[in-house]
């Protein structure tokens, strides 16, 4: 179903729009096209008493196989600008993390973000170390645009969202490691979890279709055909066996949504 600006669709299964492949249907899945259609889907979802749950790229957040109640939302491609002058970024908060690399001078500075997998948006607003970089934030509230500085957002009540951001990245020497946000696993006592990993022989580890790759040990790969299930007993699995065999403590680095 077409609105003023967005797309909303009813029991849309999300394994077919997540990154992991893995997601029962959602009450409602809507991609926003532009900001006035953020403000209808506002609304609509308030007239529907539906829940509103926020989807950037996915890499944050797991959904079960079961049901997920509520709205789904999606920024769509008019919340994926870029634009570059005068050492001033301007972006989209739907846009992909690495597609920064593509005008920021300082190459070798993006370790942070070159192999990331969230969007502008959801790192600005949850990861730390952005604040050198951030310049005003755009942010969607009580229907319409703000914009202000990071701190401004931060301290905003509610569930603000946002949807741009300005940032000064030609003059600075480095860019924050915004990685830590995306990880599966999180360390509670500050151990290097990838050394953990290796010191129990975790390398190239399987559960039927999930993998724990070698070159990311942080991060679960699902290789397709499988299911949330499968993920979550995977990472409960190598959580026990790295606490049993080396004493360290794991926490489960992600959000999971929904049933199942």
């Amino acid at each position: 179903m077409e609105g003023p600006g967005y797309t909303w669709r009813t029991d849309e299964p999300l394994a077919r729009h997540t990154p992991t492949r893995t997601g029962g249907p959602a009450q409602a899945y809507v991609v926003v096209h532009r900001v006035e259609g953020l403000a209808a889907v506002y609304v609509r979802c308030k007239q529907e008493g539906l829940k509103r749950n926020f989807l950037g790229a996915g890499s944050r957040t797991i959904f079960r196989d079961g049901e997920v109640a509520g709205a789904v939302i999606r920024l769509g491609h008019g919340f994926c600008h870029l634009k570059a002058s005068d050492g001033i970024v301007e972006a989209g908060a739907g846009l992909p993390l690495a597609a920064l690399c593509s005008v920021v001078p300082q190459a070798d500075a993006l370790a942070g973000v070159r192999h990331a997998m969230g969007s502008v948006g959801a790192s600005i607003a949850t990861d730390e170390g952005w604040e050198p970089f951030v310049d005003q934030v755009a942010w969607f509230s009580r229907s319409k645009v703000k914009w202000g500085s990071l701190r401004d957002f931060r301290s905003t009540r509610g569930q603000p969202l946002v949807v741009g951001v300005r940032l000064k990245l030609a003059v600075q020497a480095e860019l924050p490691d915004v990685q830590a946000g995306a990880r599966w696993f999180d360390a509670l006592d500050g151990d290097d979890v990838a050394a953990a990993f290796r010191a129990v022989g975790l390398q190239n580890a399987r559960l039927r279709s999930v993998l724990l790759p070698e070159e990311h040990l942080d991060r679960l790969v699902h290789l397709g055909g499988g299911s949330a299930r499968d993920l979550a007993l995977f990472q409960k699995s190598i959580i026990d066996r790295v606490h049993k065999e080396r004493g360290v403590r794991l926490g489960p680095g992600l959000a999971w949504v929904g049933r199942g």
